[in-house]
């Protein structure tokens, strides 16, 4: 049970069916209680027609219980439902996938909460369906998040979520241990596209694979500046240990930064000159269209629309003056965002000797600078 149920939700589940139903037939059923007697009695539920391999998929919006078809599924195939309610362009959609494909999608005027909300597989005022389900996921509540957090084994063709909408700001991060590198072909992990591999903007919005070296070297590909196939690489990863990996792209100062971190540092970012939200994304750990990686995933959280460090961006310049090197430290985060308990670690090359820090900041002063031999810390 649920004892909240927001406004945003996904529900994703994999099903596959043994045989054709003579009567309705249920699968899954978020209920408040009864069958269809309330508004939010079917927030949403699934059912097979008589006769057929077409879902009846009921949801509650504009202040009725309403409906709407999948296309026939297959007998004894897997398929991946998903239906979610969301916000895309001001307005909150009800969206229904099956196998990553758009279906439909119906504008809810009247969203609302629901408390103490049941979920039945399958439920108690139909026959049950004739076949498996497996791999369930409900995500409601936080209004741009999703989170798997669970440590699985990365799968190929493994579709996790779809996106209605992937948004201009966004950050996607995850933990990653792999077990072994191949030297010839590149490994997927993660996949964020619109439909295919590569070759249109938005196929890789981003994407991190192993590199065909064998090295442990990721490399990490995204919609940059319209090259549908900007890419990187990171430094090795180690064998059977956790590194840690962000991609993120925020506004700062009015200008798009695509950026890129490995185990908390930042190690790459670039302006985006022509950043743009994409629709009807698909997330997949690992794609369909390259080999998988040998390894495990955990901790994926994917934020629209959000950056989760205000994109906090540190650029370093120099300048040569009588002798002296001036060191220019640069710390710039959007507006709407601050700085907070902030500390510099500085350790000038044994040829250079330290003579003071300046802040730009009138406020600040030398008292914030401690010395210990040839490190600086500054806080």
């Amino acid at each position: 049970m649920f004892a909240s149920w927001g406004k945003r939700y996904y529900v994703i589940f994999k099903l596959k069916p043994i045989s054709i139903s003579n009567n309705y037939a249920n699968v899954i059923h978020f209920t408040l209680g009864r069958d269809n007697l309330r508004y939010g009695d079917r927030n949403p539920g699934v059912w097979f027609t008589p006769g057929s391999g077409t879902l009846l998929i009921y949801f509650s919006a504009n202040g009725i219980n309403d409906y709407t078809y999948s296309p026939p599924l297959l007998l004894n195939s897997w398929s991946t439902i998903q239906l979610c309610h969301d916000i895309v362009d001001g307005n909150y959609l009800f969206v229904v996938y099956v196998n990553g494909t758009f279906i439909k999608s119906i504008v809810n005027k009247m969203p609302q909460t629901f408390e103490n909300v049941l979920v039945y597989a399958a439920d108690p005022w139909y026959d049950a369906k004739d076949g498996y389900i497996k791999d369930l996921k409900v995500i409601t509540g936080n209004e741009n998040l999703i989170e798997d957090l669970k440590e699985h084994a990365l799968m190929q063709d493994n579709l996790i979520v779809t996106l209605p909408l992937l948004e201009k700001t966004f950050s996607v991060s995850f933990k990653i241990k792999p077990k072994l590198f191949n030297a010839s072909y590149y490994t997927s992990i993660i996949h964020l596209t619109t439909g295919g591999d590569i070759g249109y903007y938005g196929y890789r919005t981003p994407g991190v694979w192993f590199n065909n070296d064998g090295s442990g070297m990721l490399y990490i590909s995204s919609a940059v500046s319209g090259n549908p196939n900007y890419y990187i690489f990171t430094e090795p990863l180690q064998l059977n240990e956790w590194s840690s990996i962000r991609i993120s792209q925020f506004l700062i100062n009015k200008i798009y930064m695509y950026a890129v971190y490995f185990n908390g540092n930042i190690i790459y970012s670039i302006k985006n000159t022509r950043p743009q939200p994409f629709t009807n994304v698909n997330v997949y750990a690992a794609n369909p269209w390259h080999d998988v990686q040998d390894g495990y995933i955990k901790d994926l959280r994917i934020i629209n629309g959000n950056e989760e460090t205000c994109g906090l961006l540190t650029m370093l310049s120099s300048t040569i003056q009588n002798e002296e090197v001036y060191i220019h430290i640069n710390l710039t985060t959007n507006c709407e965002c601050f700085l907070q308990n902030v500390s510099l670690y500085l350790q000038p090359d044994k040829l250079l000797i330290f003579k003071r820090f300046l802040w730009d900041d009138s406020s600040l002063n030398e008292s914030f600078v401690e010395i210990d031999g040839k490190f600086i810390f500054v806080k």
